[in-house]
């Protein structure tokens, strides 16, 4: 089924949303002496101890943002004591292979942001695309495919939509300081 015209654009302006909110909360925290003593937490007390903490990429001018550097949602994700790259955005599976996902122009840069560090850092690692489906079991979804993706891996975590987005985002364990707008 074709996206729906204008649906792309919502998406995009999502993820900038998100990403603006990450900084806006990094800021007040920064203001008033608050560490982010949430990062790296388990999620739920019922749920095995699994350390999850992630750090941006550092940023890359993107055509979509004017050629400006940009940080977007591709992450250094440390899982207990195995490392992956990380990418989370709103899209679908058309096959098996990351040619057949379909995602939005910002989504496709983090998918392109991720599979370039991937190259650079661990030319030999696989992908594990994993869908993220329903509000209720998001974090649980992210933990399980984390938990169990072989070291080294670039873990692409599509959710069906921005609801399943935001229960999705909190199980990184996002490091929002990391957040630097300086390329590399």
């Amino acid at each position: 089924m074709p996206p729906v015209e204008g649906h792309e654009q919502a998406r995009d302006a999502h993820h900038a949303q998100q990403l603006q909110r990450a900084v806006d909360l990094k800021t007040q925290r920064a203001a008033h002496g608050v560490a982010l003593g949430y990062i790296g937490r388990t999620l739920s007390p019922r749920s095995r101890r699994m350390r999850i903490i992630s750090t941006f990429l550092p940023p890359e001018t993107l055509a979509i943002t004017s050629g400006r550097p940009t940080v977007v949602m591709a992450f250094d994700t440390l899982v207990d004591e195995k490392s992956h790259v990380v990418g989370i955005t709103v899209g679908s599976m058309q096959g098996p292979d990351l040619a057949d996902v379909l995602v939005s122009e910002l989504g496709q840069a983090i998918i392109d942001r991720c599979t370039r560090h991937l190259a650079q850092n661990y030319p030999q690692a696989i992908t594990v695309i994993a869908g993220v489906a329903s509000v209720g079991n998001a974090v649980q979804r992210v933990r399980r495919v984390l938990a169990k993706a072989p070291p080294q891996s670039f873990v692409l975590l599509l959710c069906v939509d921005n609801k399943v987005y935001d229960a999705a985002f909190p199980a990184l364990g996002v490091d929002f300081q990391s957040a630097n707008m300086q390329p590399h």
